[in-house]
């Protein structure tokens, strides 16, 4: 009988871990290509950023968009036009999916915001982190946290928050994470019915 035990017991632990995973939520953007950039004022310094290439190009016909610092009427350009959205002051991780449209010519870069950009075919979002002037910089700098979706579609993984694009302001669905307090509570259930299940078998020998 307790050998019985012991072995119901260890089947129950050995279920839990192979289970773990499916239960545990996913983070998003967790395998997508993304890191932090800088890129200087088009206009002087000509240079663009390629999400294909992870990184800033001064190469003729490469880059996916450049920023220029023009005063009032600075801009975002997507070369693949129209292809910019601003998704207004939000946290990249929070954009799970790019629109399906609604893209523009151009945006003004602001510094806090996001922008989820189509490019190619493909797509790419951005949040510009700090933007430094001529009077701190020889030249105007435009640092961001970059994320690019390589396989041609919307997504930018699951969890966080769904945003959507709407006349400057962001709209917010409820999250689909999984909190920890009620991720807790599913093991406990899923332990439970287990032992259940292990116990019918055993008893039924």
């Amino acid at each position: 009988m307790r050998k019985n035990v012991v072995l119901m017991n260890i089947l129950v632990v050995t279920l839990l871990f192979a289970l773990m995973p499916v239960a545990l939520p996913v983070e998003a953007n967790s395998e997508l290509p993304s890191d932090y950039a800088t890129i200087r004022d088009w206009d002087q310094a000509h240079e663009a950023f390629s999400f294909s290439l992870g990184e800033v190009t001064s190469e003729e016909g490469v880059g996916d968009f450049f920023i220029a610092d023009r005063g009032e009427g600075s801009i975002i350009h997507v070369f693949d036009s129209p292809g910019i959205i601003d998704m207004g002051d939000v946290p990249l991780d929070a954009i799970t999916e790019a629109p399906e449209s609604g893209y523009q010519e151009t945006a003004k870069p602001i510094e806090g915001h996001s922008y989820t950009m189509r490019s190619q075919g493909k797509y790419g979002k951005i949040r510009i982190e700090d933007i430094f002037s001529p009077q701190l910089r020889s030249v105007t700098e435009y640092e961001f946290e970059w994320v690019y979706q390589p396989d041609g579609t919307r997504s930018f993984g699951e969890g966080g928050t769904s945003t959507t694009q709407g006349d400057g302001d962001s709209q917010d669905k409820e999250s689909d994470s999984i909190s920890g307090g009620s991720l807790l509570e599913k093991l406990k259930g899923l332990a439970d019915s287990l032992v259940n299940w292990v116990k019918s078998i055993f008893q039924a020998k």
